[in-house]
């Protein structure tokens, strides 16, 4: 198959994009044979470029404003799509999935929509007037013509209910790169670099700096934990997401009891991430929602124990198999499994191992043949495969 992914990408007003599966779902479907050309209105994230390949190619098309509008990726689409088999949609409220939608039905080509959690009732309350009446013009017919929709997990799909009936609905969990946990860097590189004693117990907290993710509940948690546990220390890596929140939580920590025992690194990529997982004692993010939570898997894959917020939808697998604790959202039950971590490094190990073994089940070496199949079925015009298939 000749397959075309389309999605908003990196632009100065929008900054990064939220997508960090995106290379790993389509790496996947490349090494099963297939042709992939992923079109972004942006630029790409760089370290994406590891995975380009004989058969998977990144286009990025020059955007403006988060709406990611690119003149030129009309163009293309215009011009090219009738090369494609197949096409899919990453996300909902953008220029690239109304435009690439709008050319799939006009030259009848099938199309998926994968909203990687757009539709989750927090995300449509930013900007909730214009997602409102943008949902009722274009994403309406959108998903209408859609050949499948794509849920990362059946809580995803339940929660988009509210928002009307939708048809054709499958499930394809997301995954991530285990290969890079393997081998992590010597501990110590991070510690030395932001000057953290050996004795200090890091809680790290590593996600983009944003509304949903519960920084301001994290920090009123912190507040009672640094009063009883003097060894403790907040690691906030990630972007601000918009600045302007970032920069409120920044002001917060300067006017609280205990600023000096809170970093802030900012994006950290590559052997960076990686050192800063190495030298972490545990992880946390109490997120209001997570469609996957990718940075979740990632500490897990270190052989972190993580504490996240029960609502998510992978809180159940993470508790279920030991590999970390879910307390409800507020600061009293963060900061009591927090301590408790603090507290007992022999339940920090066994629970750091456990997540090890959890991250293996979800590879996307396993969850690429299901988006394979799926694609190939479509192409076809066949059901959606009744192992995937949502049954609302």
């Amino acid at each position: 198959m000749r397959i075309l992914a389309i999605a908003g990408g990196r632009t100065k007003t929008k900054g990064g994009l939220g997508l960090i599966g995106l290379p790993y779902i389509w790496r996947s479907v490349a090494d099963r044979g297939h042709f992939v050309d992923i079109a972004l209105a942006g630029t790409k994230e760089k370290e994406w470029e590891k995975w380009e390949c004989d058969k998977l190619h990144f286009m990025e098309f020059p955007a403006v404003s988060k709406w990611s509008l690119s003149w030129k990726l009309y163009k293309y689409l215009k011009s090219y799509i009738n090369e494609y088999d197949i096409v899919c949609l990453h996300s909902i409220y953008c220029f690239p999935v109304w435009i690439g939608s709008m050319n799939s039905i006009k030259y009848k080509k099938p199309y998926i929509i994968w909203p990687h959690g757009a539709l989750a009732s927090f995300q449509r309350r930013v900007s909730y007037y214009k997602k409102s009446v943008y949902h009722k013009i274009i994403v309406n017919r959108v998903m209408r013509h859609a050949s499948a929709i794509v849920f990362s997990n059946p809580a995803e799909y339940m929660e988009s209910c509210m928002y009307g009936k939708i048809n054709r609905i499958c499930s394809i969990s997301e995954g991530i790169d285990t290969s890079a946990f393997s081998s992590l860097p010597d501990r110590g590189e991070f510690r030395r670099h932001w000057r953290i004693s050996d004795d200090k117990k890091i809680i790290l907290f590593l996600a983009r700096i944003n509304l949903k993710k519960g920084l301001d509940l994290l920090l009123l948690a912190m507040e009672l934990i640094f009063s009883k546990i003097p060894e403790s220390v907040l690691v906030i890596a990630g972007p601000g997401d918009p600045v302007a929140y970032a920069n409120k939580i920044k002001n917060q920590v300067l006017q609280s009891s205990w600023p000096d025992r809170i970093i802030f690194t900012g994006r950290l990529d590559g052997m960076q991430k990686y050192q800063t997982y190495r030298d972490a004692d545990m992880f946390v993010l109490p997120s209001l929602t997570e469609n996957f939570g990718f940075s979740i898997f990632e500490a897990m894959a270190a052989g972190l124990p993580v504490v996240i917020s029960k609502n998510l939808s992978n809180a159940q697998i993470v508790e279920k198999s030991g590999a970390g604790l879910t307390p409800t959202r507020t600061p009293e039950a963060f900061a009591a499994a927090l301590m408790k971590l603090l507290t007992d490094p022999k339940l920090c190990q066994s629970m750091g191992e456990a997540g090890r073994n959890l991250v293996k089940s979800f590879s996307w070496n396993a969850h690429g043949e299901k988006l394979e199949n799926l694609l190939l079925s479509l192409q076809k015009k066949n059901a959606i495969p009744s192992d995937l298939a949502i049954h609302g």
